[in-house]
């Protein structure tokens, strides 16, 4: 006999959500699939809500990260086939890890005429221009340029022309950017022809290029604003100049990199035989020109890409657990299904269709994280420089949210779906309990979150000790109460005249000593923090070792109250003062790090060097304290190898005329303002200007920045990733609580008290969390072996980092169970007997 309630008028049997037979077999079955699953999920909110959250945060943060990836790496520079347009610098054959350096112009000349590996090749060079005769003087960020840039580049102006070869023999001239040609021409069409004053020098402006044109070297946070051409006679870039150039060049179709590297390194073999001073220590660094802008954030970009991935693994296997613990549930329903003739391969289908819409739904929702997560990126500016193309959502990034719901959809709902389609049918319609298969599933499966989480956590611990251990390092000098002035000499005035430089430096001093609460003031022409211009080394009376095996050596110059403006102290001998002057004899002061290895056994104090390529013999007259370093790639600060020179000597001393930087430091009792500080420095010469004005607290932030973000953002995927897992345990330890009603009744009935019950929960998912712990020390161990070639102090066995985060993981696990855990607790034994 028929059973009325569970049939339709005309005798069709109906679907557990009301949909009759034959309705279902009129439809196509991948419609009927999804219109089944869609109501399947809509009576379940709570289930579908937090499984799309889930999913869209993993999807959110993984498609920002290819939204920036992608601005970076993957957006093709806006010239002509930009693949094939490369870089060549010079990197240290001892220290391949720090920044690479310019080329000599004149082995650029060299490579230009022999080399065949390019079609062509151009040189450029970072300079700064002191904009005047508009008003305040303007610092501007430009470049210097040979002739056949553009050409190289493939890339033609957007107003005007770049230049000809013509123009190498005649007056002046600059292709000016698409910014400055809005902000000081408004955009108009007669700007070509008009001039600027640069450096003192008057140059008619020929072309503007693109807005979409962007140059870089060697990571500079911004374009350049103005390209000014290296002229025949310009004294600077002569055939036998050494003078620093970054070497711009297009391969040749068919040649790839490593061929082109090895014949520029085979002709720099032979320039380097020609000029026996040249230091041997350096080899050519070729790379293409969109992998030298991720230069110095290009850690930082790994590291997040492997957090976000890891993260994305934790929320598929949190989401799988979830509908591992919801398909256990529903064994009986697939049993009755299986009992009205679906097969497994329909049951697998629409298990799939459920995950794949749940998945697409996540998708959506993952978008508008990713916008959100990418304009807040932009706005922060963690790395302190943004790519050439603006940070976007585009369309390649909605593609990958949509394959990322393909993916996510196979690994977190194929287990599930073959766990449940295995059901035993007899077994199932007699009982309520879910099998044994589903329960075990969802613990490998909350196992792996939690593997995962603690390699995440293991990096953030390591990387958050090195931050603290650079923090508390102590850097040679106090940076309280200290601030960085940094000034741009104009090159065409200071650079050869050493009496007006130093008179400039005297002055500048004079005044800023006189304002109130100032106590001392000096000027180095190195930036603080970033180590001086490399140099060798020699010693009198002893025989000079091979180039190759000198140490890399620093040489830094600076005014007589540079240490006492740092705090830094002068360890033997005395400091420099104001009868160190040009005509005195020679002088330099040595770090403690130089008296350790050059004079281990022997007072440096009289004794005499030589700097560099230099003639001149200098007297030591003291050893100063080790002031540090921080490089841009290694959590670390350094102990450079310091050789200081008064400024006063600086024409004998390698001052560097194409930067003409000068950095002034002010001891005060009180924050200097910049309009002051100008005012002072103008009244010495209104042509240079003041570029910026910071505490020495904020030059440290600045150079410890990349560290510092990258173990935010990567601490904040590990917290992330530690939530999901914590989801994973509760829904496991809620469904096994669950389906334990029964026996915890029992137990209660027969006298287990309520903190037995939650002892017992607890207890379970403590264990859990330990088999986590104990599957991820394996990528653990591997990862901080990793870390451990470029984080300071870090090494492979961190048991303290492996402690401190199965510690945290173990605690969360235990915080997690104790929510079904007391919900078991109450569990009335009457009741959880009866429903057995």
């Amino acid at each position: 006999m028929v059973n009325r309630r569970s049939t339709d008028p005309f005798g069709n049997f109906r679907s557990p959500i009301g949909v009759t037979e034959r309705t279902l077999l009129r439809q196509n079955p991948s419609m009927r699939q999804l219109r089944y699953s869609l109501r399947v999920l809509r009576r379940t909110p709570g289930f579908t809500t937090v499984t799309i959250l889930i999913l869209a945060l993993a999807i959110g943060a993984n498609t920002a990260m290819f939204s920036i990836l992608d601005a970076w790496l993957l957006r093709p520079l806006h010239f002509m086939q930009p693949d094939q347009v490369v870089i060549a610098l010079r990197a240290d054959r001892q220290h391949p890890d720090e920044p690479p350096i310019a080329d000599f112009y004149r082995d650029y000349l060299d490579w230009k005429q022999s080399a065949r590996s390019f079609q062509g090749m151009s040189a450029m060079f970072w300079r700064e221009f002191t904009l005047t005769g508009t008003g305040e003087a303007e610092q501007l960020m430009g470049m210097i340029v040979t002739a056949d840039i553009f050409n190289t580049l493939g890339v033609s102006a957007q107003a005007g022309r770049t230049f000809l070869p013509s123009d190498v023999d005649g007056p002046p001239v600059v292709v000016i950017s698409h910014q400055l040609w809005q902000e000081r021409f408004s955009g108009a069409r007669d700007a070509i022809g008009h001039t600027l004053t640069l450096n003192g020098k008057l140059y008619q402006v020929v072309g503007v290029m693109p807005a979409s044109f962007s140059l870089r070297m060697e990571n500079q946070p911004f374009d350049p604003k103005v390209l000014a051409l290296i002229q025949k006679n310009d004294p600077d870039y002569t055939p036998t100049s050494i003078r620093p150039v970054a070497v711009i060049a297009r391969l040749r179709s068919g040649v790839n990199l490593a061929t082109a590297q090895a014949e520029l390194r085979t002709l720099q073999v032979a320039a380097d035989a020609r000029h026996p001073e040249t230091p041997k220590d350096f080899g050519v660094f070729l790379t293409k020109l969109q992998e030298d802008n991720v230069r110095f954030i290009g850690a930082s970009l790994e590291t997040l890409l492997a957090a976000v991935v890891l993260v994305m693994l934790v929320a598929c296997a949190n989401v799988a657990g979830l509908l591992m613990g919801r398909a256990a549930r529903r064994q009986r329903e697939m049993a009755l299904r299986t009992a009205l003739g679906s097969g497994r391969g329909a049951l697998v289908a629409q298990l799939l269709t459920e995950s794949f819409l749940l998945a697409v739904a996540a998708a959506g929702v993952g978008l508008l994280v990713a916008y959100a997560a990418v304009r807040a990126f932009a706005a922060a500016d963690p790395f302190n420089q943004l790519p050439p193309d603006p940070l976007t959502v585009n369309g390649r990034a909605l593609a990958v949210a949509l394959g990322l719901a393909v993916v996510s959809t196979f690994l977190s709902g194929i287990a599930p779906a073959l766990a449940i389609s295995c059901v035993d049918l007899a077994t199932s319609l007699r009982t309520r309990a879910a099998g044994a298969r589903a329960g075990f599933g969802h613990n490998a499966l909350v196992i792996a979150q939690i593997a995962l989480s603690l390699i995440l956590l293991t990096g953030t611990t390591v990387l958050t000790k090195a931050v603290l251990r650079l923090a508390s390092q102590p850097l040679g000098f106090r940076a309280d109460h200290v601030q960085t002035i940094e000034l741009t000499l104009p090159g065409n005035r200071y650079s050869a005249d050493r009496v007006r430089r130093n008179a400039f430096y005297s002055e500048v001093q004079r005044r800023l000593d006189r304002l109130p609460g100032v106590r001392s003031v000096a000027i180095s022409t190195t930036a603080p923090l970033t180590g001086g211009q490399r140099t060798g080394l020699a010693v009198a009376g002893r025989p000079e070792p091979p180039k190759d095996e000198i140490p890399q050596f620093e040489q830094l110059v600076v005014t007589p109250a540079y240490f006492e403006t740092l705090s830094t102290p002068i360890l033997r001998g005395r400091g420099f003062t104001g009868l160190d002057t040009e005509h005195a004899p020679p002088t330099a002061i040595i770090n403690e790090a130089v008296a350790h290895l050059e004079f281990p056994d022997a007072d440096p104090l009289g004794k005499q060097i030589r700097i560099g390529n230099e003639g001149t013999w200098r007297t030591i007259v003291g050893v100063a304290g080790n002031i540090r370093t921080i490089f841009f790639n290694s959590v670390v600060a350094k102990e450079p190898l310091d050789i200081y020179v008064p400024a006063s000597q600086a024409s004998t001393a390698g001052f560097n005329p194409t930067s003409q930087k000068a950095w002034v430091l002010a001891r005060t009792d009180r924050t200097l303002s910049l309009a002051e500080v100008r005012g002072q420095v103008d009244s010495v010469d209104p042509g240079v200007p003041v570029d910026s004005i910071r505490t020495m607290e904020q030059v440290i932030s600045e150079a410890t920045r990349q560290p510092r973000v990258r173990t935010s953002l990567l601490g904040g995927f590990a917290l992330l990733a530690l939530a999901l897992s914590a989801i994973g345990i509760y829904g496991l330890i809620a469904q096994n609580t669950a389906q334990r009603t029964s026996e915890i009744g029992i137990r209660m009935a027969l006298g287990a008290q309520t903190g037995d019950v939650l002892a017992m929960v607890i207890r379970q998912g403590v264990l859990v969390a330990l088999g986590g712990v104990a599957a991820g020390v394996t990528g653990a161990l591997l990862l901080a072996q990793a870390m451990s070639a470029f984080v300071y102090g870090a090494s492979g066995v961190d048991l303290t980092s492996y402690a401190l985060t199965a510690i945290l993981v173990v605690g969360v696990a235990a915080l997690a169970a104790c929510i079904p855990a007391r919900r078991a607790s109450r569990v009335d034994p009457a009741i959880a007997l009866r429903c057995e």
